[in-house]
């Protein structure tokens, strides 16, 4: 994991996972891990706030492979699918 990103991008983490994709979150307001550190699925690993080019709170993410961007659908199914019948705890309502 890097703090490390494009100046339009703000406050970002960039994770290198297992099989080499690199996912990239930015424009982050908190951080919730520490660069070099070791993160596993469902971690919570920042919040997402208005840092960098941005309008207004939200979160880009972003996955690379071979250095080029590539559709991030692949990556967030197979998320949905991990999470899927898990037991989550509610961290926050409206």
């Amino acid at each position: 994991m890097k703090d490390e990103g494009k100046v339009s991008f703000g406050k970002s983490l960039r994770i290198r996972t297992d099989d080499g994709r690199l996912l990239i979150y930015a424009h982050l307001n908190k951080f919730h891990v520490k660069v070099g550190g070791k993160v596993k699925f469902g971690d919570k690993i920042a919040e997402s706030g208005t840092s960098g080019h941005s309008t207004g709170p939200h979160l880009h993410f972003q996955v690379n492979i071979n250095g080029k961007p590539v559709n991030p659908e692949p990556t967030i199914i197979e998320a949905i699918k991990r999470m899927a019948g898990e037991t989550k705890e509610v961290i926050s309502q409206p």
